[in-house]
C-alpha cells in the first residue's frame, strides 16, 4: 500500500531537498479528458463546436492554454479578455466535479505512486509545479490516489506563475516562508517530460530529472535544460539515484556519475 507524505517522513531523511513533480504526463495523463473539457468551453461560451483545440502536453499554464483556446476559436480583442474569466471558472469546475470519469478516461503513467513514495522517503519537503490550475492539479492526483504524496503547502500552479521558473521560484520562497528551509538550483529537483520543465534547469531555478513519457525526447529535455534524462518512472531505484545525484552531488563532473545512471 502506498504510504501518506506523512507516514514516509517518519522514517530518516538522508538527502534534505525539495522536489517538485509535474503532473500531467509525468504521473498521469487525462488527455482526453482534459479536450473534451475544452470543447465543451469552447461550446458554452461561443455557441460554436470547436474548431480547433490547442496542442497536448506542451507544458504550458493553463491561463496560457486557455487563450490559445479561444483565439483559435474566433475570439478576440476584447471579447477574448473578457470572457477568459469565465472560460477559467468552468474548466475549473469540469475538471474537478467528476474523479471517477477522470480515472475512467486517463491513467497513471507506470511507476508513479511507486516513485512518489520513494522520493517522499528520501527528501523531506515534496511539492508540485504544474500549469494547471490549483484546484485541478489536486483533483488529477486526488482521483487517481495519489494526491497524498505531496505537500500541498509546497505547490506552485497555474494561479503563481506563466513558466516553470517562475513556479519553481514561488515555491522556493514558500518554503522559505514557512520554516521549511532555504531552498536554490543546487538543493531542488524538478521532475517533467516537458521542455519547459527543462527550462528550468537552463534558467538556474532547479536541476531537472527529465522523462519521455510525453511529447518531448531526450535529446530535446537534454537540449531545453534537463540535467538527467529517464525514459518512465518505472524503475524506481533509477528515479531514486538520479534524484539524490542531483541533490547532493550537483557539483560532481559528470565522469564521477554513479555506475548505470544516465546521463
Amino acid at each position: 500500500m502506498v504510504k501518506s507524505v506523512e507516514e514516509v517522513h517518519i522514517w530518516t531523511i538522508s538527502s534534505p531537498g525539495l522536489v517538485l513533480w509535474d503532473i500531467d504526463n509525468t504521473l498521469v495523463s487525462t488527455t482526453d479528458y482534459d479536450r473534451h473539457a475544452y470543447r465543451t468551453v469552447v461550446k458554452r461560451l461561443t455557441g460554436r463546436d470547436a474548431a480547433a483545440l490547442p496542442p497536448s502536453g506542451a507544458g504550458r499554464s493553463e491561463h496560457a492554454t486557455l487563450r490559445e483556446l479561444l483565439r483559435a476559436n474566433g475570439v478576440t480583442g476584447t471579447d477574448l479578455d473578457r470572457l477568459l474569466p469565465d472560460a477559467t471558472a468552468l474548466l475549473r469546475r469540469l475538471l474537478t466535479r467528476d474523479p471517477a470519469g477522470m480515472r475512467a478516461a486517463g491513467r497513471v503513467l507506470p511507476g508513479a505512486p511507486e516513485a512518489m513514495e520513494a522520493v517522499a522517503r528520501l527528501t523531506g519537503a515534496v511539492g508540485v509545479a504544474t500549469g494547471n490550475l490549483r484546484e485541478v492539479a489536486r483533483a488529477k492526483l486526488r482521483a487517481f490516489g495519489l494526491d497524498h504524496l505531496v505537500d500541498w503547502r509546497l505547490s506552485g500552479c497555474a494561479e503563481d506563475g506563466a513558466t516553470k521558473t517562475q513556479l519553481v521560484r514561488h515555491v522556493q520562497r514558500n518554503a522559505a516562508r514557512l520554516g521549511l528551509g532555504s531552498f536554490s538550483r543546487r538543493t531542488t529537483v524538478l521532475i517533467g517530460d516537458a521542455r519547459t520543465d527543462a527550462a528550468a534547469g537552463g534558467d538556474g531555478a532547479a536541476a531537472v530529472l527529465g522523462v519521455t513519457t510525453g511529447r518531448t525526447d531526450r535529446e530535446a529535455l537534454k537540449a531545453a535544460g534537463a540535467d538527467l534524462v529517464l525514459a518512465d518512472l518505472s524503475d524506481t531505484a533509477a528515479v531514486v539515484a538520479a534524484v539524490r545525484r542531483l541533490l547532493t552531488a550537483s557539483g560532481q563532473h559528470p565522469s564521477e556519475r554513479p555506475s548505470g545512471l544516465p546521463a
